[in-house]
């Protein structure tokens, strides 16, 4: 997973370390429960029955333990790509919000000049009315799609 490398250095990027840390292990975790597993079917024969049932379920339980784990971690993991493509069209979303605020302010300076009769100035306030419907799309489209975020934490 590639994460932005324009996020703000935060607490979650030591999640997201973390997780990818985990998500590397995880092939050396089952390694170890499976030499766990065999070294605990290894003490059956010596063992009596009140015994084994209770290796058995020792067993069962790291084995059940870890598949829990291994669940969480995915879904972690499922959370924060989601959190991450999320943040890559909120940043693009802002990059095209900047570009407009631009546009906009240059468009009203360049039509800020005084104009002498009444008929032009109602048509430099229908021209600025025109443009602030056309333009204001681009603010509301991000500001909508972004306002109902919620931060998993």
């Amino acid at each position: 997973m590639e994460f932005p490398k324009d996020l703000p250095w935060t607490d979650d990027h030591h999640v997201i370390f973390s997780v990818q840390e985990l998500q590397g292990s995880k092939e050396l975790g089952l390694e170890k429960l499976n030499r766990t597993i065999q070294q605990g079917e290894k003490l059956y024969p010596d063992t009596s029955a009140a015994g084994r049932e209770q290796i058995r379920q020792q067993l069962r339980a790291a084995k059940d333990s870890w598949d829990e784990y291994l669940g969480e971690l995915s879904e972690m993991q499922s959370q924060l790509d989601s959190s991450l493509t999320l943040w890559s069209v909120y940043r693009d979303s802002t990059g095209s919000l900047d570009q407009w605020l631009l546009n906009v302010e240059t468009s009203l300076k360049a039509d800020t000049e005084p104009k002498n009769t009444l008929q032009e100035k109602r048509a430099q306030l229908q021209n600025n009315k025109v443009q602030y419907t056309f333009r204001k799309t681009p603010l509301f489209s991000v500001t909508g799609r972004f306002a109902n975020i919620e931060c998993p934490h």
